[in-house]
């Protein structure tokens, strides 16, 4: 089996309106537009970020369509999907890019931090383990004091078959502390 390929960085933090990190505590949280991953936000800002520490904020944001598929029901049908355009895309990764502009920039800046956003994409079914890999690669990048993530709030079965960000992103990075919020 192969092993999980990071998610593409679209933007840099300058062109997100991030900061140079800080010499101080490095803090990444990965986030997405649930409300669990607000909470870890509030949680990461309200309790564990102190002056100079810079916060590092991970959004995968799942726009790309994966590739085409056709199923053959009964003979003489099929059922063909559609890919989302170019044009598509590009309009979810600018409005991934207005969410963090507009929901999480000015939660990071209210506390005073440097903030720091990491913009991917990816194909928007892909497995909890690419997503986490994403994550690993920047906390390893910026070689992170801590690390937070939302609890997962899928259910047994869907962990499962699905897998979980924060079960895989917990097995994947070896420093520093890794936070779990639900």
């Amino acid at each position: 089996m192969a092993e999980a390929q990071p998610a593409h960085r679209v933007h840099s933090s300058a062109e997100l309106g991030g900061s140079e990190p800080s010499k101080g505590r490095q803090i990444v949280v990965a986030v997405d537009r649930s409300e669990p991953s607000q909470k870890a936000l509030k949680w990461a800002l309200d309790e564990l970020y102190r002056s100079n520490d810079t916060v590092h904020v991970v959004y995968v944001a799942k726009v790309l369509s994966p590739e085409q598929v056709v199923l053959h029901g009964p003979v003489g049908s099929s059922y063909k999907f559609r890919d989302n355009t170019i044009e598509e895309a590009r309009t979810d990764i600018n409005n991934a890019r207005a969410w963090l502009a507009t929901e999480v920039e000015p939660q990071v800046k209210r506390v005073g931090a440097v903030y720091v956003p990491h913009l991917f994409v990816d194909q928007n079914n892909a497995p909890a383990d690419v997503v986490a890999h994403t994550i690993a690669k920047v906390v390893a990048e910026v070689d992170a004091k801590y690390t937070v993530l939302a609890k997962s709030s899928k259910t047994a079965m869907e962990k499962f078959f699905v897998g979980s960000v924060a079960s895989a992103t917990s097995r994947l990075i070896t420093s520093g502390s890794i936070t779990l919020v639900s």
